[in-house]
């Protein structure tokens, strides 16, 4: 006896559109839930950022503390006493642990700053993160770039700029100026050549602003 066969099924062109939307649709779902990261994995990178932010300003009240007090301080509650104000530091804790982040003097120059990450850094976040700049030897250590757990730096305080404006003021002989090369106000010595601690190859002209204002100038300007 002769088989039957199945009559095809046909779909007409508005019934065939919403199955291929419905495809379309949980394709693109699908294909969200393989990229989008978890909620875990979401707030472990907020965290390893403010954790970067932290590092950064407490290696900036250390670098003042050390310009104003000539050392560098025993422990990072010192940051915290009265009689030093640096205008840098939110906290000194982890934002997940509430514990202190390791703090130590290796030597009168040089200290270390450890923190624990969840993470590896995405490159493109280091990569495009806008941190202050400075002549060669004056750039701050790159808190950003970082692996996951237990990372450390190694910073040299003599070898950085103090970054001041509104709460952050300069030891009492040093000027808070706006020079080139800095995307942000940097203490200089306002004994001595100014135009040349500013990193300005010949002269300069200064306004009578705070922070001052150095524009440097070819000496076929003057």
């Amino acid at each position: 006896m002769p088989m039957k066969s199945c009559p095809l099924m046909k779909f007409g062109p508005k019934r065939s559109l919403a199955a291929l939307t419905t495809v379309m649709v949980a394709a693109a779902i699908v294909a969200g839930l393989i990229v989008a990261d978890s909620p875990a994995e979401e707030r472990g990178r907020k965290l390893d950022q403010r954790r970067s932010e932290n590092l950064s300003q407490i290696s900036y009240a250390l670098t003042a503390y050390r310009e104003q007090r000539e050392s560098l301080p025993d422990t990072l509650s010192e940051l915290e006493r009265p009689g030093f104000k640096s205008g840098y530091v939110n906290t000194l804790n982890d934002p997940a642990t509430d514990e202190p982040y390791e703090y130590r003097r290796l030597n009168p120059d040089q200290f270390e700053l450890c923190a624990f990450f969840a993470d590896t850094a995405p490159k493109d976040e280091f990569e495009s993160r806008i941190r202050p700049i400075g002549p060669p030897g004056t750039e701050e250590p790159d808190f950003w770039r970082h692996g996951a757990g237990r990372q450390c730096w190694t910073v040299t305080p003599a070898g950085q700029r103090i970054f001041c404006g509104e709460e952050a003021n300069c030891p009492p002989d040093k000027v808070c100026a706006a020079a080139p090369g800095y995307t942000r106000p940097v203490c200089l010595p306002q004994d001595g050549d100014l135009c040349s601690a500013a990193g300005c190859p010949d002269t300069c002209s200064l306004s009578k602003t705070v922070p001052v204002q150095v524009e440097c100038l070819d000496s076929s300007d003057e």
